[in-house]
């Protein structure tokens, strides 16, 4: 396939500039793929430590109440706030529970919604507070208690995890990045190295053939197939150097022809004939002379 010149140098911007966007819109999805996760991890984290910290508020309201039971006459306003507290000790659990996939952290959850709701019930239905409820209480918040420092402990694993994970996705976000810039600048180059030496071979020929035009020598020819604006040149060049050739030849003929005559007018001259050059070179002598 032919293309001009003109849709050559266009096609080669054209490619450039979309290896440019290519690379920019890469590295833009390595980065926004980045961000997304980074987003999400932080979020997840901010929400998780939210809850965390009100759960374990709540976990110290309930421990304050237990220890209150166990020093005071336990009283309905009490029971009231000590239910309160443990609500919401389990929504926040549940909020935790909703937003972690992890197997051991839904475990603990759940045994932690177990203890949970016993205080609930022991709390809704005990009417007699005699010193074996209070005691049940007082074990059962001392497990919910337990299990809350070992979920806490679970929570920091996790977090320690996604630092982990946060360092390998920045890694991998790295690898991918250079991976395109190498390959880009490598694709890049050889197009530079490609097209700029499809323009100027031509014109290289055009220039071989002038040289050898300045040195006489019509013998040459531009070899070009393309039908673009460098091979009308090559065409004109061509046809000028073929006229130049026929112009030698029939120069060379008609030289040839006028020595041939002045050799026979000169044969004819009975005197001694002899020519020399401006430079005092002897050029030509009559047979009588030689």
């Amino acid at each position: 396939m032919n293309i001009s010149l003109k849709n050559r140098v266009s096609l080669s911007f054209i490619i450039a500039n979309s290896v440019v966007l290519i690379l920019g819109f890469t590295v833009f999805h390595f980065l926004n793929s980045l961000n997304l996760k980074m987003d999400t991890m932080i979020n997840q984290n901010l929400e998780n430590e939210k809850n965390i910290d009100l759960a374990r508020i709540s976990t110290l309201q309930i421990i304050g109440y237990q220890t209150k039971f166990q020093e005071n006459e336990v009283n309905r306003k009490d029971i009231d706030e000590l239910e309160i507290a443990s609500n919401n000790f389990a929504t926040y659990l549940n909020r935790l529970a909703l937003s972690n996939d992890e197997a051991s952290i839904k475990e603990k959850i759940s045994n932690l919604s177990g203890y949970t709701e016993s205080i609930k019930l022991l709390l809704g239905k005990t009417q007699v507070w005699d010193k074996a409820v209070i005691k049940s209480i007082g074990e059962l918040v001392e497990k919910m208690t337990s299990g809350f420092t070992e979920l806490s402990e679970l929570f920091f694993d996790v977090r320690e995890k996604e630092k982990e994970s946060v360092k390998q996705v920045l890694g991998e976000a790295k690898k991918n990045m250079l991976l395109t810039f190498v390959i880009t600048f490598l694709g890049v180059l050889m197009l530079f190295l490609i097209i700029p030496g499809k323009i100027a071979l031509p014109f290289k020929k055009i220039k071989d053939a002038i040289r050898e035009l300045q040195n006489a020598n019509f013998d040459v020819s531009i070899f070009y197939n393309g039908n673009d604006e460098i091979g009308e040149i090559a065409h004109e060049l061509n046809k000028m150097i073929a006229n130049l050739k026929s112009f030698e030849d029939l120069r060379t003929d008609k030289i040839s022809m006028e020595n041939r005559k002045f050799d026979l007018l000169a044969g004819m001259v009975k005197k001694n004939l002899l020519i020399v050059n401006s430079e005092g070179v002897l050029s030509y002598m009559n047979n009588p002379m030689y």
